[in-house]
């Protein structure tokens, strides 16, 4: 098997996670009926994606029940505008064993009104097939508009937890990314950071907990960092937020 087994023990058998309206059940849908298996042997990154893309642009809410789902970040997952991703606190996106320098587990590049709710993502950090590189991220908001992630962790990624920046418009202008809420998210054992800020307007990152980041520089908790005099921080609120034993700073 790819993973090790009996993380989590078995996915939930309900079709979708109570208290959906009739309205809202029209436009949920569980990644299971797509062919996911959760099982921690399979890839299911193909099945996900399906079930994002069957919504329509309207969007609605994709289910991920308990279970350990195989993803291949380098192909990655990529959500739609408009699109709540609706997880457990025991749905687990694990990333396969790769060597790239660069993926994401999550991509929100050039969206609005994005949701993320619960779930743990693992990287590869123990597995990777390679010593190069920095850039493998859990979830990663590129130019995107009111995205709201809540309650979800990203661990041992061979770069950053979660990491918000520019990303690609019509043509081929870069956008800061506007309007971002990471709410008691958490990242830990991650190799580079926990949380990078490249750009960015009307950010709030409340009650993180950042912890063990160590590997390559900076290995910081936070690290608020723009890549060039084009990028924009303007209104960031950092609250509450719990740093311990990162091997560069807190914050």
């Amino acid at each position: 098997p790819l993973f090790s087994a009996g993380i989590l023990g078995q996915v939930e058998s309900h079709t979708f996670l109570p208290g959906y309206s009739k309205a809202e059940a029209a436009t949920t849908v569980d990644v299971r009926n797509f062919g996911a298996k959760g099982n921690g042997a399979t890839n299911d990154t193909a099945a996900i994606q399906a079930a994002i893309n069957s919504l329509p642009t309207t969007g609605g809410t994709v289910v991920i029940p308990a279970g350990t789902y195989g993803i291949d970040a380098v192909k990655m997952l990529q959500l739609k505008s408009n699109v709540t991703l609706q997880m457990t606190p025991t749905t687990i996106l694990q990333v396969m064993p790769n060597a790239a320098a660069h993926y994401e587990v999550l991509h929100i590049g050039g969206l609005s009104n994005v949701k993320v709710n619960s779930g743990v993502l693992l990287g590869d950090r123990y597995t990777h097939k390679s010593t190069s590189g920095e850039h493998g991220f859990g979830v990663a908001i590129l130019g995107s508009d009111q995205v709201t992630v809540t309650g979800t962790a990203a661990n041992n990624m061979w770069g950053d937890g979660f990491y918000i920046g520019r990303g690609p418009t019509f043509g081929s202008k870069l956008k800061h990314s506007t309007n971002v809420q990471l709410i008691d998210v958490s990242a830990d054992n991650n190799r580079r950071q926990g949380i990078s800020l490249i750009s960015g307007q009307n950010i709030s990152i409340l009650r993180p907990k950042l912890t063990n980041t160590n590997g390559t520089a900076p290995s910081a908790g936070i690290d608020v960092e723009p890549n060039d005099n084009t990028d924009i921080l303007q209104n960031i609120s950092i609250v509450d937020a719990y740093t311990a034993n990162n091997q560069g700073a807190g914050i």
